[in-house]
């Protein structure tokens, strides 16, 4: 099976010079974590996260309407071809640690995103085991422990980079906290988390949480 059978388009996308107030709200919008990001002509230059513009936002003083996304992407980006199988695709997510990449032609282009989800929703068969970087797994496995999570803690992210009300309910914290730790000390790998962040004993259950995320509450 193709890349191109499964892939998701069309997609939102961002250019150099949009500003990270607007990219955020693409995602906050979309419910996206990730934009690609094209030059005039549609070619991929690169790729912009929730958490890039997060940390940004969060290291200046500057307004995130005067930020563009040129000055905090990631230019080197890991994506696949349009008429690349798909499992040379997850091979290329399993080896970069990355759940989506972008979809480009031969020109570069950029077509299309593939995500683990359109693999599961679209492709191969849910249960079918494969060698994750954390072992083996099921894609149904992976959505559960990996897309669901990522859901829950970008959708703060984007609330807190784009002001909207940045509460987590409190049973989704359970879960989330449950999740976190599910992940060992792989959890503050490069590309995953950062630093874990020291907070009172007494603080609330969500302070708590962003701080084992590497993030300020």
């Amino acid at each position: 099976m193709k890349v191109r059978e499964i892939m998701t388009e069309p997609l939102l996308t961002c250019t150099p010079d949009t500003s990270l107030a607007v990219a955020a709200r693409r995602m906050a919008e979309a419910n996206y974590g990730t934009l690609p990001v094209v030059d005039v002509h549609g070619r991929l230059v690169g790729i912009i996260t929730d958490r890039d513009i997060c940390l940004a936002v969060a290291r200046t003083n500057r307004n995130a309407l005067n930020v563009a996304v040129h000055e905090v992407m990631t230019s080197k980006v890991f994506s696949t071809l349009v008429d690349d199988d798909v499992h040379a695709a997850l091979m290329t997510m399993k080896d970069a640690r990355v759940r989506r990449l972008p979809v480009h032609d031969e020109s570069g282009r950029l077509q299309g995103m593939l995500s683990i989800e359109d693999l599961v929703v679209r492709g191969l068969e849910p249960y079918a085991m494969f060698d994750g970087y954390f072992g083996p797994m099921s894609f149904e496995g992976a959505i559960d422990r990996f897309v669901s999570f990522d859901f829950a803690i970008h959708g703060w992210d984007l609330a807190r980079a784009t002001g909207l009300d940045e509460a987590i309910d409190p049973t989704e914290i359970v879960r989330l906290i449950a999740g976190a730790e599910a992940f060992g000390d792989a959890l503050h790998q490069s590309g995953v988390c950062g630093p874990a962040i020291d907070v009172a004993p007494d603080a609330d259950d969500q302070t708590k949480l962003l701080a084992l995320l590497g993030r300020n509450a």
